[in-house]
Protein backbone atom coordinates (compact mmCIF):
# COMPACT_ATOMS: atom_id res chain seq x y z
CA UNK A 1 0.00 0.00 0.00
CA UNK A 2 1.27 3.63 -1.13
CA UNK A 3 -0.08 6.68 -1.29
CA UNK A 4 0.77 9.84 -3.45
CA UNK A 5 1.72 12.80 -2.03
CA UNK A 6 -0.35 14.76 -4.96
CA UNK A 7 -3.00 12.06 -6.96
CA UNK A 8 -3.08 13.60 -10.45
CA UNK A 9 -6.64 14.45 -11.34
CA UNK A 10 -8.46 12.03 -14.15
CA UNK A 11 -8.19 15.76 -16.61
CA UNK A 12 -4.73 16.21 -15.63
CA UNK A 13 -3.06 12.27 -17.18
CA UNK A 14 -5.95 12.67 -19.97
CA UNK A 15 -4.10 16.10 -20.90
CA UNK A 16 -0.51 14.66 -20.72
CA UNK A 17 -1.58 11.75 -22.53
CA UNK A 18 -3.14 14.24 -25.28
CA UNK A 19 0.36 16.19 -25.44
CA UNK A 20 -1.19 19.26 -23.84
CA UNK A 21 1.11 21.01 -21.96
CA UNK A 22 0.82 21.16 -18.18
CA UNK A 23 0.83 25.27 -17.12
CA UNK A 24 1.76 27.00 -14.13
CA UNK A 25 -1.19 28.55 -13.06
CA UNK A 26 1.03 31.55 -11.82
CA UNK A 27 2.75 32.46 -14.62
CA UNK A 28 1.26 30.49 -17.52
CA UNK A 29 4.69 28.51 -18.14
CA UNK A 30 5.77 24.89 -19.18
CA UNK A 31 6.07 22.72 -15.52
CA UNK A 32 6.38 19.05 -15.59
CA UNK A 33 4.32 16.82 -14.15
CA UNK A 34 6.02 15.46 -10.44
CA UNK A 35 5.06 12.70 -8.57
CA UNK A 36 6.27 11.25 -4.55
CA UNK A 37 5.53 7.67 -3.89
CA UNK A 38 5.08 6.78 -0.26
CA UNK A 39 5.29 3.10 0.75
CA UNK A 40 3.99 1.67 4.30
CA UNK A 41 6.56 -0.25 4.35
CA UNK A 42 9.72 1.93 3.64
CA UNK A 43 10.64 5.46 4.86
CA UNK A 44 11.99 6.85 1.93
CA UNK A 45 10.09 8.43 -0.40
CA UNK A 46 10.47 8.21 -4.38
CA UNK A 47 9.81 11.61 -6.07
CA UNK A 48 9.54 11.36 -9.95
CA UNK A 49 8.82 12.96 -13.31
CA UNK A 50 5.93 12.08 -15.71
CA UNK A 51 7.66 11.30 -18.97
CA UNK A 52 4.52 10.33 -20.67
CA UNK A 53 0.94 8.72 -20.13
CA UNK A 54 -0.91 5.91 -22.22
CA UNK A 55 -4.48 4.83 -22.29
CA UNK A 56 -5.74 1.71 -24.47
CA UNK A 57 -7.13 2.35 -27.81
CA UNK A 58 -10.18 1.41 -27.29
CA UNK A 59 -11.88 1.91 -24.09
CA UNK A 60 -13.96 -0.27 -21.92
CA UNK A 61 -17.70 0.63 -21.28
CA UNK A 62 -20.88 -0.86 -19.50
CA UNK A 63 -24.42 -0.55 -17.91
CA UNK A 64 -25.37 -1.09 -14.15
CA UNK A 65 -27.99 -0.51 -12.40
CA UNK A 66 -29.26 2.25 -14.93
CA UNK A 67 -26.03 4.05 -14.94
CA UNK A 68 -23.21 4.20 -17.90
CA UNK A 69 -19.80 3.30 -16.54
CA UNK A 70 -16.29 3.94 -18.37
CA UNK A 71 -13.06 2.40 -17.00
CA UNK A 72 -9.66 4.35 -17.62
CA UNK A 73 -6.52 2.33 -16.98
CA UNK A 74 -3.48 4.74 -17.55
CA UNK A 75 0.00 3.56 -17.91
CA UNK A 76 2.34 6.51 -16.69
CA UNK A 77 5.92 6.33 -17.51
CA UNK A 78 7.86 8.09 -15.33
CA UNK A 79 11.57 8.91 -14.12
CA UNK A 80 13.20 8.84 -10.60
CA UNK A 81 14.36 12.40 -10.17
CA UNK A 82 18.01 11.09 -8.27
CA UNK A 83 18.92 8.42 -10.34
CA UNK A 84 17.32 8.17 -13.55
CA UNK A 85 16.00 5.28 -12.67
CA UNK A 86 12.31 4.61 -14.83
CA UNK A 87 8.65 3.55 -13.27
CA UNK A 88 5.65 2.16 -14.13
CA UNK A 89 2.34 3.49 -12.74
CA UNK A 90 -0.90 1.70 -13.59
CA UNK A 91 -3.67 4.21 -12.19
CA UNK A 92 -7.17 4.04 -13.16
CA UNK A 93 -10.35 5.75 -13.21
CA UNK A 94 -14.07 4.66 -13.33
CA UNK A 95 -16.36 7.29 -14.92
CA UNK A 96 -19.50 6.85 -13.64
CA UNK A 97 -22.60 8.69 -15.40
CA UNK A 98 -26.19 8.63 -14.15
CA UNK A 99 -28.55 11.23 -15.66
CA UNK A 100 -26.31 14.27 -15.80
CA UNK A 101 -24.06 13.51 -13.12
CA UNK A 102 -20.79 12.85 -13.89
CA UNK A 103 -18.22 11.19 -11.09
CA UNK A 104 -14.68 10.12 -11.15
CA UNK A 105 -13.93 7.32 -9.01
CA UNK A 106 -10.26 6.53 -8.61
CA UNK A 107 -9.07 3.37 -8.16
CA UNK A 108 -6.86 2.99 -5.51
CA UNK A 109 -4.71 -0.27 -5.99
CA UNK A 110 -2.85 1.47 -8.62
CA UNK A 111 0.77 -0.41 -8.65
CA UNK A 112 4.20 1.22 -9.09
CA UNK A 113 6.63 -1.01 -10.79
CA UNK A 114 10.08 -0.44 -11.72
CA UNK A 115 10.47 -0.69 -15.91
CA UNK A 116 13.27 -3.69 -16.03
CA UNK A 117 10.74 -5.90 -13.60
CA UNK A 118 7.90 -4.49 -15.28
CA UNK A 119 9.64 -5.66 -18.55
CA UNK A 120 10.58 -8.93 -16.92
CA UNK A 121 7.34 -9.86 -16.18
CA UNK A 122 6.14 -9.12 -19.22
CA UNK A 123 9.07 -11.15 -21.44
CA UNK A 124 7.67 -14.15 -19.16
CA UNK A 125 4.10 -13.84 -20.10
CA UNK A 126 5.06 -13.35 -23.72
CA UNK A 127 7.52 -16.44 -23.49
CA UNK A 128 4.45 -18.79 -22.30
CA UNK A 129 2.10 -17.33 -25.07
CA UNK A 130 -0.07 -15.74 -22.55
CA UNK A 131 0.65 -12.34 -24.35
Amino acid sequence: MFSVSYIPKYCTLLDFHKGKKVRCPKCGGDTSLRLTFCFALSKEEYPVNVIDVFLPEKVDSWKNEGKSIEFYPFMVIAENKKGGDRYVWLPYWHIVKNHNKTNKKYGQWAPFIDTESYNNMLSKAKKRGLL
